[in-house]
């Protein structure tokens, strides 16, 4: 049997896949710190039950979270990396560090594009500037 990752590129696909979801790098960086109960993340993170609940699940299933479970009955249990994700610390580690060094240049550059890209959009919506409209048309061609 083949599997998606059976390939270099299948495999880089695959262990990216793993850690991209919205919340998986969040959460695998506070695991990074110690071990933490649902409520505690659910608070550090600022995330609802339910999403927290899908990320952590997907996290489980991947292998890279390991719930433990609840102490004493009522409480929930504990959330922690795997030895599998344990090697991504430093990994993860880098790329929060280049992420608060460079972070704003990030949110400049798309600030940039996307006033760039909003420009070329009014000027495409411009009364006259429909191909074939007497503006857009040479003055030459116009007196024709």
């Amino acid at each position: 049997m083949t599997y998606p990752g059976d390939d270099e590129a299948g495999i880089v696909r695959l262990a990216v896949d793993a850690v991209r979801a919205r919340w998986a790098l969040p959460i695998l960086a506070r695991l990074c710190v110690e071990p933490t109960q649902f409520n505690q993340l659910r608070r550090d993170l600022a995330i609802s039950s339910k999403v927290l609940t899908g990320a952590l699940r997907a996290l489980e299933r991947d292998g890279l979270v390991a719930r433990t479970a609840p102490e004493r009955p009522g409480s929930t249990g504990s959330y922690a990396l795997t030895p599998l994700s344990a090697e991504l610390q430093p990994a993860l580690r880098a790329l929060l560090q280049w992420a608060r060094a460079h972070g704003h240049e990030i949110e400049q550059s798309r600030i940039r594009f996307d006033a760039a890209a909003e420009s070329r959009s009014r000027r495409e919506r411009a009364p006259g500037s429909a191909p074939g409209s007497p503006a857009s048309v040479p003055t030459s061609e116009a007196a024709a």
